[in-house]
C-alpha cells in the first residue's frame, strides 16, 4: 500500500547509550513524536528553554500513566484495595527520570566521564541506565500490581508468582 510501518521501541533496554538516549531515542518512539510535538516543541516555542519544555513532556507523560492506572482500570475494578495504590506515584517516577536525564547533561562532558566512557565495556553500559531508573520503579509498577493489571495480564502471559 505504499506505507512502512516503524517500529516502536529500537531496543532499548540493550542497545541505549545513556538515559536520553533510552527515552528520547529508544523507547516508545511513537509516544515520544506525540509528546514532542504537542508538549515540547510549544513549551520550548513558549519558554525559550529546552530544560523546562523537557520537564514538561515527563510530567505530561507521568500524567498520562497516571490517567491509564487509575481511570481505566484501577477505579472500575471490584475488589481493589485503592488505598495501597500511591496516587502521582507515575508521576513522581517521570520527574525522577527528568532529573536522571537533566544529571546526565551535566556529567556527561566531564573528565571523569569521558574516561569511564572510554574504559567500561558495552555490555555494562545498559546496566548503568537501568539502574538510574531502577530504585524508583516501584514508583511506576506498584500502582499496576496494587490495582490488579497483572492479575489479568498472567491470564495470557506465564508468570512467575510468590506462593
Amino acid at each position: 500500500l505504499g506505507y512502512k510501518v516503524e517500529n516502536c521501541m529500537r531496543n532499548p533496554m540493550l542497545d541505549s547509550d545513556s538515559p536520553s538516549d533510552f527515552w528520547g531515542r529508544k523507547w516508545n518512539r511513537l509516544v515520544h513524536a506525540v509528546l514532542k510535538r504537542g508538549i515540547y516543541k510549544p513549551f520550548r516555542r513558549y519558554t525559550g528553554s529546552p530544560v523546562v519544555s523537557q520537564l514538561a513532556v515527563f510530567v505530561a507523560s507521568g500524567l498520562f500513566h497516571e490517567w491509564l492506572v487509575h481511570a481505566c482500570f484501577l477505579y472500575n475494578r471490584p475488589g481493589v484495595d485503592k488505598s495501597r495504590v500511591l496516587l502521582w506515584s507515575n508521576t513522581a517516577f517521570f520527574v525522577w527520570n527528568f532529573g536522571v536525564v537533566i544529571c546526565e547533561r551535566l556529567v556527561v562532558r566531564t573528565r571523569l566521564v569521558r574516561f569511564l566512557s572510554s574504559v567500561t565495556p558495552r555490555a555494562v553500559v545498559p546496566l548503568v541506565i537501568i539502574m538510574c531508573s531502577l530504585p524508583m520503579a516501584h514508583w511506576f509498577g506498584g500502582p499496576y500490581m496494587h490495582g490488579g493489571f497483572f492479575e489479568d495480564y498472567s491470564k495470557f502471559v506465564p508468570m512467575i508468582v510468590k506462593v
